[in-house]
């Protein structure tokens, strides 16, 4: 007869649950909230516990109930769009979950533990094992990432308007299918911190006063040529974000440089990546070369 702890299942199921979705958010590259992240785990973990306390769930196969259980941590955390978003993350996790859960409980046998011999200690020792392979996993995907995939795709951009400049380091984003409405310019998405020198002191108060209120965006100066692009990304509401046009911008990748004039950038109030290692997501029509 095996004694089930129901503190010691809750307290595995929470912290691997939470390990899992934080690989998973690394994997797809969207930033996820920590409150968010913790209460999808903490969901998780509840719902895995209710097969046992709660009687009639036990009639249910443990196959569906234990395929249904990672849907509304998922649905709650990633705000999925479309039905294919959502069979994706759960791939991701269930892969995810897999590689993880199997390192973890080879080591945990490798080191002499079976489920014949558990202690408190041994749940620690079980929680840390869990607890490092995710902390590996992630360090290696990042590694990997940033030494091998991304260099590719990376550029340096200098942007000026007027007397004013800034440089930023930038990612080709093939998925930016952003342009104005009306006249389809292209769309660079910069964060607003990195380009606010590049406008006035009164323009920056009112970027910043109206971000949440873009209609009123015919108040601004008429020497800043403005636009209101709808924007659909994965993982966030569809909205509205504010472009302005920037005088010059040159295009740097090793000895290369090109010069396009009258560019649009559309101005991102959150960090565009977790680690904030790139500040702009360029659009791929100026690499293309159909933007002259």
């Amino acid at each position: 007869m095996y004694v089930v702890y129901m503190d010691v299942l809750f307290c595995i199921n929470f912290i691997m649950d939470t390990i899992i979705f934080w690989i998973v958010s690394m994997l797809i590259n969207q930033p996820v909230k920590v409150k968010r992240m913790i209460a999808g785990g903490l969901f998780a973990a509840i719902l895995y516990c209710m097969l046992i306390v709660v009687p009639f769930l036990q009639y249910v196969p443990y196959s569906i109930y234990s395929f249904f259980i990672p849907v509304f941590p998922i649905l709650y955390i990633f705000r999925p769009i479309h039905i294919k978003q959502l069979f994706i993350y759960y791939l991701l996790s269930m892969l995810v979950a897999a590689l993880l859960g199997g390192t973890t409980f080879s080591l945990w046998y490798m080191l002499g533990y079976d489920s014949r011999a558990i202690s408190e200690l041994n749940i620690f020792m079980l929680i840390g094992i869990g607890v490092t392979m995710g902390f590996t996993f992630y360090t290696s995907f990042y590694y990997i990432r940033r030494r091998f995939i991304l260099p590719t795709f990376e550029y340096q951009l200098q942007f000026i308007q007027k007397d004013r400049k800034v440089m930023l380091r930038a990612l080709l984003d093939t998925g930016n299918c952003l342009y104005t409405p009306i006249t389809h310019r292209p769309v660079i998405v910069v964060e607003y911190d990195m380009v606010k020198g590049l406008f006035t002191e009164e323009e920056q108060k009112f970027f910043e006063r109206f971000s949440d209120h873009l209609v009123e965006l015919e108040q601004l100066d008429d020497n800043i040529i403005k636009h209101l692009i709808p924007f659909n990304s994965i993982g966030c509401e569809s909205g509205m974000i504010l472009g302005v046009e920037i005088d010059e911008m040159i295009l740097e990748k090793m000895s290369t440089q090109r010069h396009f004039n009258k560019c649009i950038i559309g101005i991102a109030q959150m960090p565009l990546f977790n680690d904030h290692s790139y500040k702009a997501l360029l659009h791929p029509e100026y690499i293309i070369g159909e933007v002259g």
